[in-house]
């Protein structure tokens, strides 16, 4: 009798874990399944919510500010993301907001200047007959009405007139071509803005000769040739030392006998890399004079922050000197994310945030700078001659 109440108790036991077991996995499985679904589900809203914007920032800048700060609400408040996609989402609307924000201030800005100059002339009080009285005291009444309408306009003409010499003076001081002997007039700290941009990236003699190989050119034809032999190729033929992250090879499921298909002529040595590596869903990274091979997700941790003042090439335009600080300061602003877009369009587009690549690029006001995240090579190119005016 006690053996057949334990066998049975096993055998309850044994059918009420089977089912916790199989629960569990299903959950995990459901789990697993649901964050990658609300990844996929999140990075379409994402995309959406930044083409939309797009589409109307021009015509209308604050709709444009609202789809985007609503979409990074969302993103950030939503449950149903993991910290690390979450995170990489935010960074993908970060960008597109800064713009949006921009133009919506600088609308802001146009809106202010027009209705300063269409503000219509101030009205005096309408003149109402009085109830009782003579002809003098009504006389009286209309006189003073409209001696209070004349002062109030007289008022408002003088405004507009102190306002109207204080932009032709900020005129008059401002940079000119010379006229004969005269020197051309700079602000008092010009030299000072201009030489806090002087300073670029240090570079040892081994990184000025890798980057100089970079932008050189070469002629290649491989054509099925393996992964090993054209990594050697690139070696012998360009004197770079190319060092593979052997993780990384595995997680991008590389193998060094995979065929390499491509040809050209002068072409960059830059793009030569990029492209044989972007094939096989890899990237580079220049660290302590060498190409380092490696995923770019493993690429992206070795991303370098650095300020760069941009001071003298934002400043407002000198017309806008007599509306008061606010509005130069919207001006600054404006010019600074101009200048952000056009390096974001300029200066290897696919690699910023904003057209979905690992670099960010920040204006930060109270130092007049923008803040780079960017690789090495990038900061280099950034720093060199000719860049921001040098």
């Amino acid at each position: 009798m006690m053996i057949r109440v334990l066998l049975s108790t096993v055998t309850m036991l044994a059918l009420i874990a089977t089912p916790l077991t199989l629960r569990a996995d299903e959950d995990l499985i459901r789990i697993t399944g649901t964050g990658k679904i609300a990844r996929e589900k999140w990075t379409k809203l994402v995309t959406k919510a930044i083409s939309d914007a797009q589409k109307v920032e021009k015509s209308d800048p604050f709709k444009a500010k609202d789809i985007l700060q609503d979409m990074m609400r969302s993103v950030k408040n939503t449950s149903e993301l993991v910290d690390d996609h979450r995170a990489e989402l935010v960074r993908r609307l970060q960008t597109p907001l800064n713009r949006a924000t921009s133009v919506a201030n600088a609308r802001e800005v146009e809106i202010v200047q027009k209705a300063e100059i269409d503000r219509p002339r101030k009205q005096g009080p309408k003149y109402t007959p009085p109830a009782g009285g003579g002809s003098s005291s009504v006389a009286k009444d209309f006189i003073g009405s409209a001696k209070g309408a004349l002062d109030g306009n007289r008022a408002m003409v003088q405004q507009r007139q102190k306002n109207t010499q204080g932009v032709y003076l900020a005129m008059e001081k401002t940079p000119t071509y010379p006229t004969g002997d005269s020197p051309i007039a700079f602000p008092a700290d010009w030299a000072t803005r201009v030489a806090k941009r002087a300073t670029g990236p240090v570079l040892t003699e081994k990184e000025k000769a890798l980057l100089k190989t970079l932008n050189s050119v070469m002629t290649i034809n491989y054509d099925n040739d393996k992964f090993r032999a054209v990594l050697d190729d690139l070696r012998v033929k360009t004197g770079l030392t190319i060092i593979v992250d052997e993780g990384s090879l595995e997680d991008a499921k590389v193998e060094y006998d995979d065929p390499v298909t491509f040809r050209g002529t002068k072409l960059n040595v830059r793009t030569v890399l990029k492209k044989v590596l972007g094939d096989k869903s890899l990237t580079y990274i220049i660290k302590e004079g060498c190409i380092q091979v490696m995923t770019p997700k493993k690429a992206s941790e070795y991303l370098v922050t650095r300020s760069y003042p941009i001071g003298d090439l934002i400043q407002p335009d000198p017309r806008m000197m007599g509306f008061g600080p606010f509005i130069q300061q919207q001006m600054m602003m404006q010019n600074a994310y101009q200048l952000i877009n056009l390096i974001q369009t300029t200066i290897d587009p696919t690699y910023w945030q904003a057209n979905g690549g690992p670099g960010s690029i920040t204006y930060f006001g109270p130092s007049q700078s923008i803040v780079v995240r960017a690789s090495a090579e990038m900061h280099y190119q950034l720093g060199a001659p000719g860049m921001f005016g040098r």
